[in-house]
């Protein structure tokens, strides 16, 4: 958003909530990556309050922050940069059995140039889907893929013969030099942690950058929005900050755009309330928190004997993804709509992997007994693990509310999620895992264990200010515009209407794109500068 902007010659003041991360502070502590210090509030001072109908008093917990810092979920994000396909956007219309869900306001041919622009400013290795389902699109990606081990064809092969189609997966990583930063040093582990050498092309490194060097954006770390007051009018004039001292500040703006991430973003709404708004802003008909999702997700290991499996090679990577079960047949789940598949090499994660061992057996295992298990699995065996994303349903039981009782560390009531995920989850995540399941038993594998089937993700969330064109049911236009408030915007995940069966940080980048350019042209040639929150 602040890129385009400052492209469209629009000042504007991104308010950050976290501090500025250098490359130097991406080091591989896998302790650390497991417990993500440094990139999200401690629970015990700032949680996110989850509530089930088993525990309606709910506890602290970390469920829905990505990261803080500039950059945010990018810092550490895997950059799977995957476009949504066109039936993402009219689920509702697909399947109208199913009153929780919505049509997009705008559809996939709106959002493709803005797909290609994220793309290219970004920058993105792999392949284009090339399965009976694949959004269409005719170019090939910026960057060839990154190399392939040496096992990857033996998968490739056994994934045609079941009708996978597996391609390259789309990563926002770099396999040659490309936008002033190096190419991919294969260090295997992108997940949970920062990039060292800056290949992967988080914000901090791609868009944010880019926007500073105009000279027209600021990016103003360790500021949090408490609140975003409004005159007289109705209109969002100013916000109310903390800065790093705890010292209130009062910054006005002509314009005041959210992307606090979905949990934060309905939050800081709730909180903004006034005699004029007493339910919260754009909160007069209740939407302000509903319709809120996770990503579904499923997840297995396939083992392989170490003589002829899978392994790590230096300069190569085993990377691949399918979309070839993105609908299901009629007797799998209603609606049927599937996902994707990925299948990558296991990251050396030594703390996790054993974790796991310890606490997945009828009783904790520990001392030469988790030696062994962890000998057997972890040494004389290499494995593929698969990923599978799927539609997280969205439900009258699943939304953001304040926590009427628990307040954070600033003394500001927490956010409470609601929890209740659909069974639909596990239906459609065991039929995308046992698709998987073929082929890695045709390639090879011995032993396959499942970790989750129809899980929910803890740092993909969307929705809680669904956009759509009434009132009635949504809380934004097509262009991300509060309709209660024709200055106030919303552009990080909770604009989304329905989550989508793939990893959605491109839709998320192309979006904010569409958005400020026609922001930009509505402002352009007679506007003060704006203010950005993140």
């Amino acid at each position: 958003l602040a890129y385009a902007l400052a492209l469209a010659g629009i000042d504007a003041l991104v308010l950050e909530r976290g501090p500025r991360h250098a490359r130097a502070e991406f080091v591989h502590d896998e302790l650390a990556g497991q417990q993500v210090r440094g990139f999200i509030p401690d629970p015990l001072r700032d949680p996110h309050i989850v509530a089930t109908h088993d525990n309606p008093a709910g506890i602290a917990s970390t469920l829905g922050w990505t990261a803080l810092g500039a950059g945010g979920g990018t810092l550490r994000w895997s950059g799977y940069f995957y476009r949504f396909h066109p039936i993402d956007f009219r689920m509702a219309s697909a399947f109208p059995s199913d009153p929780n869900l919505a049509d997009w306001p705008i559809d996939y041919p709106s959002l493709a140039p803005y797909y290609r622009q994220a793309e290219r400013l970004v920058g993105t290795s792999g392949e284009r889907d090339r399965s009976r389902f694949a959004p269409p699109v005719d170019e090939p990606l910026p960057m060839p893929p990154r190399q392939q081990n040496s096992w990857a064809a033996r998968l490739r092969a056994a994934g045609d013969a079941d009708g996978l189609a597996l391609h390259a997966t789309p990563r926002a990583i770099n396999s040659i030099a490309y936008g002033g930063r190096p190419a991919c040093a294969y260090c295997q582990r992108c997940g949970s942690y920062g990039c060292p050498n800056g290949a992967r092309g988080g914000s901090h490194e791609t868009l944010l950058a880019a926007a500073e060097r105009t000279g027209r954006v600021r990016i103003l770390s360790e500021h949090r929005a408490l609140e975003i007051e409004t005159d007289s009018r109705g209109r969002a004039v100013a916000a109310i900050v903390a800065g790093p001292d705890g010292d209130r500040l009062r910054i006005r703006a002509d314009v005041v755009c959210l992307a606090c991430s979905t949990v934060e973003t309905a939050r800081l709404l709730l909180l903004s309330r006034s005699a004029r708004f007493p339910n919260g802003l754009g909160n007069s008909t209740g939407q302000v928190g509903r319709h809120l999702q996770f990503h579904g997700v499923s997840m297995l290991r396939a083992y392989f004997p170490k003589v002829d499996g899978p392994r790590h090679e230096p300069g190569r990577v085993l990377d691949l993804s399918s979309s070839a079960h993105y609908l299901l047949d009629d007797d799998v789940s209603s609606p049927r709509k599937g996902g994707l598949l990925r299948f990558a090499l296991t990251p050396p994660s030594p703390i996790l992997d054993a974790k796991h061992l310890a606490m997945s057996g009828p009783r904790v295992r520990f001392g030469d007994e988790l030696l062994s298990a962890y000998r057997e699995r972890h040494l004389e065996r290499s494995a593929v693990e698969v990923e599978a994303f799927h539609d997280y349903f969205p439900n009258p039981g699943t939304r953001v509310e304040l926590d009427p009782e628990r307040l954070d560390s600033l003394g500001q009531p927490c956010a409470r999620i609601w929890l209740d995920p659909s069974p639909r989850h596990a239906e459609i995540g065991d039929s995308l895992l046992t698709a998987a399941e073929r082929v890695l038993q045709r390639a090879g594998a011995d032993f396959i264990e499942r970790s989750v089937v129809g899980g929910t993700s803890s740092y993909l969330v969307y929705g809680a200010c669904r956009a759509g064109h009434s009132p009635e049911h949504s809380v934004v236009d097509g262009d991300g515009r509060c309709h209660e408030i024709d200055n106030l915007y919303v552009v990080d995940g909770s604009y989304m209407p329905t989550s989508g069966g793939v990893a959605p940080t491109l839709t998320l980048i192309a979006n904010a794109l569409r958005i400020g350019e026609r922001l930009a042209a509505r402002l352009r040639g007679h506007c003060e500068p704006g203010m950005a929150g993140g």
